[in-house]
């Protein structure tokens, strides 16, 4: 009618062409940017910023192995003429298959005589040297598997019985977080001959800064170092090529340190390590804090099982898992995903992983996870979860910020 006010305005169009921000959980719901979510679950982000709904996961042994027990370590051992195995511990056996091409994937126990104490986060630190894998969990005497017949227990350095962690270094293989004649030595780390698994001196060890009040919480190869986490430092381990003194090891500048062994990965020329404030990403000389936007989120889990955090890397989608516990529970239930190609955070939930492993078949990258029921499942496949082998829907969403439109 002539006069009457308009109620409607101009319009404008209004888009996101990109949403690869992830998951801030920190910020108000105005302060985020425009490609970040206040709250997201079950999604993750292509290398065009697309929003996408993660992928379910397969079950593989469609019988429990070892009675239902939990898994506690997977591996893939790859040896010098071809063979392939996934290994791993579930309760107190130690399993091998190398049939993952079938449907339902048989699990072999190759225990032997061994003792293998069970328990939820009796992890296992892996490594392969020389064509064998070898395994230690700082409970029972490290062991040993030459992919034929059962494990068997390794030649260790004189009297030392339960080292926590095994990595391979300049040929070298290298224990660490120790116990030597019932005592504990948490800083120190022994190595071996050259080109050897059995071959050691007892004189052939460091104390990385003995008795300062730390102890040796991992330790990982990083290009011509030996990285040694610590809970409140890092360390770079050299080979000096000196017979009488093969190593010297050193402070990095770093501020933190790592509380979470198994959270480790190399990631992107660095590695990413879970500290007590969150993540963080070494460089080889110092650490960065890449985990602020998710600080809210990371203070929704409990605590006190921070130490327990099992970790992988899938590198054909640049994307770290990590596994959580919820508040109140005692084991992980909920998944923390960082994409090093975007930069951006996000939350799972409905995997109940408590070890990972990346397995590389016919020229594929797989991930696969142990349950707590004895089932090993193969993850980023499929349209649905299989927790148990019953088929689950996954709860998707995603939640933009907030957006001032002014006056509409």
């Amino acid at each position: 009618m002539p006069g009457s006010l308009p109620f409607t305005g101009n319009v404008a169009a209004f888009g996101i062409k990109n949403s690869s921000g992830g998951l801030n959980s920190t910020a108000s719901g105005i302060a985020v940017q425009d490609n970040e979510s206040t709250d997201c679950q079950n999604c993750d982000f292509d290398k065009f910023g697309a929003i996408v709904k993660r992928n379910g996961y397969s079950q593989l042994n469609t019988t429990a192995f070892n009675s239902g027990a939990v898994w506690n370590s997977l591996y893939w051992y790859e040896l010098s003429d071809g063979s392939q195995y996934l290994i791993g511990t579930c309760g107190d056996k130690i399993a091998q298959t190398s049939t993952l091409t079938q449907t339902a994937i048989p699990f072999t126990d190759i225990t032997g005589a061994l003792t293998v104490t069970a328990g939820n986060n009796n992890f296992v630190s892996w490594a392969t040297h020389l064509d064998t894998a070898i395994g230690t969990n700082g409970v029972d005497v490290p062991f040993i598997w030459t992919a034929t017949g059962n494990a068997s227990a390794m030649t260790v350095p004189t009297r030392l019985t339960t080292p926590k962690f095994v990595t391979i270094f300049s040929n070298y293989t290298f224990l660490a977080n120790v116990a030597v004649s019932g005592t504990s030595h948490k800083s120190r780390l022994y190595w071996s001959t050259i080109d050897s698994i059995s071959a050691w001196s007892s004189s052939d060890f460091r104390d990385i800064s003995k008795n300062d009040g730390q102890e040796i919480t991992g330790i990982k190869p990083l290009g011509s170092n030996l990285v040694v986490f610590k809970n409140r430092s890092i360390w770079i381990g050299s080979f000096t090529g000196d017979s009488d003194i093969p190593f010297v090891f050193q402070r990095t500048p770093s501020s933190v340190g790592c509380d979470s062994p198994f959270s480790i990965q190399e990631v992107a020329n660095g590695l990413i390590f879970h500290a007590s404030d969150g993540f963080y990403f070494f460089d080889g000389n110092n650490s960065q804090k890449i985990s602020e936007k998710i600080s809210d989120t990371l203070e929704d889990f409990g605590t006190n099982r921070y130490a327990y955090i099992t970790s992988c890397y899938q590198r054909v989608k640049n994307r770290y898992i990590s596994s959580f516990t919820s508040s109140g529970n005692t084991t992980h239930n909920r998944n923390i995903t960082w994409d090093s190609f975007n930069n951006s955070f996000s939350f799972y939930k409905g995997i109940n992983a408590n070890c990972y492993a990346i397995v590389t078949l016919n020229g594929e990258e797989r991930v696969y996870f142990g349950d707590y029921s004895g089932f090993v499942y193969r993850a980023d496949t499929g349209t649905n979860d299989n927790p148990s082998g019953t088929q689950t829907a996954i709860d998707f969403y995603y939640y933009t910020k907030w957006f001032n439109f002014d006056d509409l």
